[in-house]
């Protein structure tokens, strides 16, 4: 069942962004295909209202359609935690969130990505030892175009919010510890 996005988004990012991690966060999906931009909308905002100065210790990316180009950065920076934000269809409200755990992921089927996210996350995971964590947003379409739906775009914007807040909080953290 899908998450009220205020409660589960904060709950998993606070977990998330302990003191000391190493934290990316990744931005999925094709901005062609209406909400299946959701994820690389949040990551935009971020990397805007930070103008790209992040801590030491984190990274945000925007993944576009083709994460799996990121690998090798993401080897290097070697992230304790992966936070992947993309459009999932899991019958949801559109706009509405849920964390999907990676192992529920089966098949390639229809996918905006060249690779399925799933399988870079298990590489991932196995070249870093990184903890994935997946937010999905249900989209209200994946059709042509690049015009998110109203109701993704107000979960964005509030996924950004909440991200904004505890980047903050953990950017001071680790300039005071």
């Amino acid at each position: 069942m899908a998450q009220p996005v205020n409660q589960s988004i904060e709950q998993m990012v606070k977990s998330a962004f302990s003191s000391g991690e190493r934290i990316i966060i990744l931005g999925v999906g094709s901005s062609l295909n209406c909400d299946d931009g959701a994820g690389p909308a949040v990551a935009e905002n971020l990397i805007n209202c930070m103008n790209g100065d992040f801590p030491e210790n984190m990274r945000v990316y925007n993944g576009c359609a083709s994460p799996e180009n990121l690998t090798g950065e993401i080897k290097r920076f070697s992230p304790n935690t992966l936070i992947i934000i993309d459009a999932a269809d899991f019958s949801g409200t559109p706009g509405s969130i849920k964390t999907i755990d990676m192992k529920n992921i089966t098949g390639t089927g229809f996918s905006s990505h060249m690779l399925p996210v799933s399988i870079m996350a298990d590489y991932l995971e196995k070249e870093t030892g990184c903890k994935t964590i997946m937010i999905g947003i249900q989209p209200a379409s994946i059709l042509y175009g690049n015009e998110l739906s109203e109701q993704v775009a107000s979960t964005v914007r509030k996924i950004t919010k909440i991200m904004m807040k505890n980047i903050k909080k953990f950017s001071d953290q680790f300039q005071n510890g």
